[in-house]
């Protein structure tokens, strides 16, 4: 499972690499909120992994101000997210129909955490008794 801090920079670490076929790949990753059911693409910025035939290293960034060509994407609402991860030749292609290959290389789940509190109210009924007087 992949986490998502609300405000911040991520690293994410995936093994995408051993099941890529395109020799300098981009990544589009599709995301779906599985409480709004908000579907959204993003690229995915450089590997910055120093041994990338082993795991490959990528920073997410959460914002407001995304920039869906360099990893900047916005996580709302809080909560999970099934992900889906293709490789493409294209830098600018947010459409996953238009990918080199249309089967996704990896697939799983994003936690999005946020700084919001959530309180929870118990709300109580009265008891109502009825005995038999006589």
């Amino acid at each position: 499972m992949l986490k998502v801090n609300k405000g911040e920079n991520n690293e994410w670490i995936l093994t995408l690499k051993e099941k890529t076929t395109l020799s300098s790949p981009y990544y589009l990753v599709k995301v779906k909120s599985r409480a709004s059911k908000v579907t959204k693409t993003f690229i995915l910025a450089s590997d910055s992994s120093s041994y990338p035939d082993r795991f490959n290293s990528f920073t997410v960034t959460e914002s407001s101000s995304e920039v869906l060509t360099s990893g900047t994407v916005e996580f709302d609402p809080e909560g999970q997210w099934d992900y889906e991860i293709f490789e493409q030749s294209s830098s600018t292609n947010l459409d996953p129909a238009n990918c080199d290959n249309q089967l996704a290389i990896e697939k799983g789940v994003i936690l999005v955490i946020g700084d919001s509190i959530t309180t929870y109210t118990k709300r109580s009924q009265g008891i109502t008794y009825k005995g038999y007087g006589g």
